[in-house]
């Protein structure tokens, strides 16, 4: 993991501690990070998060899943946007959890 994703991923890790404050009693969030051990070509780092992302106006809480890639350089991708659902599904079995926060 290069420095610049570290300081991405501390940043990701920020925004989601704050969203998951605010609606704490909505229920439980989840924060992974993972990579590809089993390929060494592919030095990017993926966070996965699960939150609540706010409430109607009957208090329902609205459930958010983040796919973010991280490459080397901190740049971020919104997965879920740039790619199609099964080629995440598949890139995502490829990695190992290095980390949870």
């Amino acid at each position: 993991m290069t420095h610049l994703q570290k300081e991405t991923i501390d940043a990701l890790k920020n925004e989601y501690d704050k969203n998951c404050k605010e609606y704490l009693g909505y229920g439980g969030c989840s924060f992974s990070v993972y990579h590809n051990p089993d390929n060494p070509m592919d030095n990017n780092i993926v966070v996965v998060s699960n939150y609540v992302d706010g409430t109607s106006d009957d208090l329902q809480a609205y459930y958010s899943v983040a796919i973010i890639l991280i490459e080397p350089d901190g740049n971020r991708i919104d997965m879920k946007q740039h790619f199609n659902q099964d080629d995440v599904e598949a890139y995502l079995k490829t990695l190992h959890k290095i980390e949870t926060y």
